[in-house]
Protein backbone atom coordinates (compact mmCIF):
# COMPACT_ATOMS: atom_id res chain seq x y z
CA UNK A 1 0.00 0.00 0.00
CA UNK A 2 1.63 3.17 -0.97
CA UNK A 3 2.08 5.83 1.58
CA UNK A 4 -0.07 8.16 0.25
CA UNK A 5 -3.51 5.50 0.59
CA UNK A 6 -2.31 5.06 3.85
CA UNK A 7 -2.88 8.99 4.27
CA UNK A 8 -5.81 9.45 2.92
CA UNK A 9 -7.32 5.92 4.70
CA UNK A 10 -5.90 7.06 7.82
CA UNK A 11 -8.26 10.26 7.54
CA UNK A 12 -11.02 8.74 5.78
CA UNK A 13 -11.45 6.46 9.32
CA UNK A 14 -10.92 9.39 11.46
CA UNK A 15 -13.73 11.29 10.26
CA UNK A 16 -15.57 8.07 10.96
CA UNK A 17 -14.78 8.08 14.66
CA UNK A 18 -15.30 11.62 14.84
CA UNK A 19 -19.22 10.97 13.35
CA UNK A 20 -19.34 8.37 16.34
CA UNK A 21 -18.28 11.04 19.41
CA UNK A 22 -20.26 13.19 17.10
CA UNK A 23 -23.28 11.22 17.62
CA UNK A 24 -22.81 10.53 21.07
CA UNK A 25 -22.09 13.48 22.03
CA UNK A 26 -18.38 13.04 23.18
CA UNK A 27 -16.92 16.63 23.41
CA UNK A 28 -13.75 18.23 22.43
CA UNK A 29 -12.28 19.00 25.20
CA UNK A 30 -12.94 15.26 26.74
CA UNK A 31 -11.43 13.71 23.79
CA UNK A 32 -8.43 16.09 23.49
CA UNK A 33 -7.91 15.57 27.02
CA UNK A 34 -7.96 11.62 27.04
CA UNK A 35 -5.52 11.81 24.43
CA UNK A 36 -3.33 14.35 26.01
CA UNK A 37 -3.41 12.18 29.11
CA UNK A 38 -2.69 9.29 26.86
CA UNK A 39 0.53 10.99 25.27
CA UNK A 40 1.69 12.50 28.42
CA UNK A 41 2.08 9.01 29.79
CA UNK A 42 4.17 7.67 26.37
CA UNK A 43 6.48 9.90 28.17
CA UNK A 44 7.72 6.98 30.33
CA UNK A 45 8.60 4.31 27.48
CA UNK A 46 12.15 4.12 25.78
CA UNK A 47 11.48 6.84 22.23
CA UNK A 48 13.26 7.72 19.86
CA UNK A 49 14.32 11.32 19.81
CA UNK A 50 12.49 12.41 16.52
CA UNK A 51 9.39 10.77 18.13
CA UNK A 52 9.82 12.18 21.03
CA UNK A 53 10.32 15.61 20.06
CA UNK A 54 6.84 15.04 17.88
CA UNK A 55 5.04 13.97 21.14
CA UNK A 56 6.12 16.86 23.06
CA UNK A 57 4.99 19.39 20.11
CA UNK A 58 1.46 17.22 20.36
CA UNK A 59 1.32 17.44 24.07
CA UNK A 60 1.82 21.11 23.31
CA UNK A 61 -0.83 22.03 21.39
CA UNK A 62 -3.20 19.93 23.52
CA UNK A 63 -2.62 21.84 26.00
CA UNK A 64 -2.91 24.84 24.53
CA UNK A 65 -5.84 23.59 22.88
CA UNK A 66 -7.79 23.12 26.23
CA UNK A 67 -7.05 26.18 27.34
CA UNK A 68 -9.75 27.73 25.40
CA UNK A 69 -12.18 25.49 27.49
Amino acid sequence: MSQLTEIIENHETLDQLTAIFKHHGISTEFIAQAVLEQFEGLGDEEQEKEEKDRVEVLVGDLKQFLLRF
